[in-house]
């Protein structure tokens, strides 16, 4: 997956700037759009959401477009129709796609508070349709909403967004037939699709599905301060507008739980049963393994791989407080583990560690071995089992090497683990 395309479709006031900030953590900063680059694509959004495909895909500039942002493997930060989408796997048919979508009355009042709180210098430079409609929901009793002009295209983000947005008329109208039978297909052709309320689930699904060893920091990014929300009073009056403005999102959104859920159950079925292909297997008494980080190890909260002992590959905790092997071994009888660490982020973060097996709590001790920090421990499982391991390493913290050595590197890290050694004693 790493070597192919992957986009991240982010609809509008989705939690998709959180979700993206995780994306990003899996991938090289030179394979991402830069943020400085994002305005020069913006002509995307115009050319997908306002042209007819025929057009669209002969004109010199939109090509271009695609092409340059073709030069980069994951795709995100950009805000268009999915038209754009369908374009871009037109000419790289590999391309993974991943999107959020929220329940439809939440989404729309996130967007009228963000509208609310849109800054001065960022509002004067808008047109003057955008700055007369902020003015009313700044000023004007929100009932106001259900006699919006819907024939006007800044109105229509709170009418059925993620509809339009996933059917490609994002700023047109359709009969309410034909919109829900286009977003319904093209939701189809998603391979992903998250919710806003199950983001951290989501990244389970993603990282696994992809190959990915970070996990979702939880770490909310662009939400609303407090003293922005809309006043509990005005946002129960309103919410029957908002529902009837919003019947076909609500229809879309029942579907995008039940594929969240088929991706969940696919993902829990699949993580006990294989590891980068591998059956689950036993150890006899005497056998020993080797796992190595560099090797398709499913797993959560880690980084990507860095150069570790004699040619071998490491990879950090983080950048939460607690990182996850799952391992296609079921753990019989007495069975000593080594987790050979190569190095810790701060003694102290280490010094807190915990080891966790398949949820118990199992005790380490501490030595040193070939250049190798080693926590060893050793486990007894007397019945049979039919799952692999799960193997949790808990921290109480977690810092960044800037933070911890004024090393210029922010990424938030616990332990670089390079590989595990087993054997079965009994």
């Amino acid at each position: 997956m790493q070597d192919d395309h992957l986009i991240f479709f982010h609809i509008m006031k989705t939690g998709g700037t959180s979700f993206y900030r995780f994306l990003e953590n899996a991938y090289a900063e030179s394979d991402q759009i830069p943020v400085e680059m994002v305005e020069s694509y913006r002509h995307i959004d115009d050319f997908s959401a306002q042209s007819p495909r025929r057009t669209r895909r002969l004109e010199k500039e939109y090509l271009n477009l695609l092409a340059e942002v073709g030069k980069h493997r994951l795709i995100s930060k950009l805000h268009a129709s999915f038209n754009f989408v369908d374009d871009f796997l037109y000419f790289y048919p590999d391309t993974k796609t991943i999107t959020i979508l929220r329940d439809p009355l939440d989404r729309a009042l996130s967007h009228i508070e963000n509208l609310r709180r849109t800054p001065e210098v960022n509002f004067n430079n808008l047109d003057s349709d955008m700055r007369s409609l902020i003015e009313e929901l700044r000023t004007a009793p929100l009932e106001k909403m259900q006699n919006f002009a819907t024939d006007h295209y800044c109105r229509k983000i709170f009418s059925n967004h993620q509809a339009r947005t996933l059917a490609g008329y994002a700023f047109h109208d359709l009969e309410d037939d034909a919109l829900l039978e286009l977003a319904l297909k093209n939701l189809e052709r998603i391979n992903f699709v998250g919710l806003t309320d199950r983001m951290e689930k989501f990244a389970e699904v993603v990282s696994y599905n992809l190959g990915f060893y970070n996990s979702y920091s939880q770490e909310r990014l662009n939400v609303m301060p407090k003293e922005n929300k809309i006043d509990p009073e005005e946002r129960a009056r309103i919410r029957d507008i908002l529902a009837e403005k919003n019947k076909i999102d609500a229809i879309l959104f029942e579907e995008a739980k039940k594929r969240f859920d088929r991706h969940v159950q696919d993902y829990h079925d699949a993580l006990f049963q294989l590891r980068g292909g591998q059956k689950l297997r036993t150890l006899v008494p005497g056998e020993e393994a080797t796992l190595g980080m560099e090797s398709a190890l499913v797993g959560e909260g880690w980084l990507e791989r860095e150069a570790g002992l004699g040619g071998g590959c490491a990879r950090w905790g983080g950048p939460g407080p607690s990182s996850v092997l799952y391992l296609a071994i079921a753990l019989q009888g007495e069975t000593c583990l080594n987790f050979n660490i190569v190095s810790v982020i701060n003694d102290e973060i280490y010094a807190s560690m915990q080891i966790f097996i398949n949820d118990s709590y199992a005790p380490h001790e501490t030595s040193i071995r070939d250049g190798f920090l080693v926590a060893s421990v050793k486990t007894r499982n007397w019945q049979e089992s039919t799952s692999g391991a799960r193997i949790e390493f808990r921290f109480c913290g977690v810092k960044s090497a800037f933070e911890a050595h004024g090393v210029p590197d922010h990424r938030r890290k616990t332990i670089a683990l390079q590989s595990l050694q087993m054997r079965r004693i009994s």
